[in-house]
């Protein structure tokens, strides 16, 4: 019996953490490895604030709103479970607020040691692409995975920077 090790070939992992099902107790296992991922981002909408300053000279401000996400796409991925695009599937039958998972994606570096990652929130299956597969793999393989969600936060790697991290949201509230 072979051992297959996705890492050698794939530099990101991609976890659901949770019952994406939201029906059972426990954990539904949906895992894979993808070797390109875009739309880890956060973008701040802005607004002008416009203000006279105590000089009475008139001057302005931007001032952050609300965050924008885009989607997260993972390319050419490869897993052992079919529970993908199961849970694609199952957003046919209406149950997306059920759907809802907390993603983890890591980045590992060529001694495939984590070196960077990312939580996604409430994060779904909007679309799914299966290649052109090849008969002597026995691995689901998904060309392309599109995820839409409510919120992406990087993981850090540095427990100082986490603790800063930490600090500050406690002090926010």
């Amino acid at each position: 019996m072979t051992r297959a090790d996705p890492l050698l070939a794939y530099q990101f992992s991609v976890e659901v953490s949770q019952d994406p099902f939201g029906v059972l107790p426990f954990l539904i296992p949906i895992k894979g490895y993808f070797t390109e991922v875009t739309g880890l981002d956060r973008e701040w909408e802005t607004a002008e604030y416009k203000y006279t300053n105590i000089l009475g000279i008139p001057d302005s401000n931007f001032v952050p709103m609300r965050p924008n996400y885009s989607p997260i796409t993972l390319k050419r991925g490869i897993t052992d479970s079919e529970t993908f695009w199961l849970w694609h599937e199952l957003i046919t039958f209406g149950a997306k607020p059920m759907l809802k998972a907390y993603v983890t994606i890591t980045l590992y570096n060529r001694n495939y040691i984590p070196v960077a990652g990312w939580s996604v929130m409430g994060a779904w299956p909007s679309k799914i692409t299966g290649p052109q597969a090849r008969a002597e793999s026995s691995d689901y393989v998904i060309e392309e995975l599109t995820l839409v969600h409510t919120g992406v936060t990087r993981m850090l790697m540095d427990p100082v920077l986490d603790l800063i991290r930490t600090t500050v949201e406690l002090m926010a509230g």
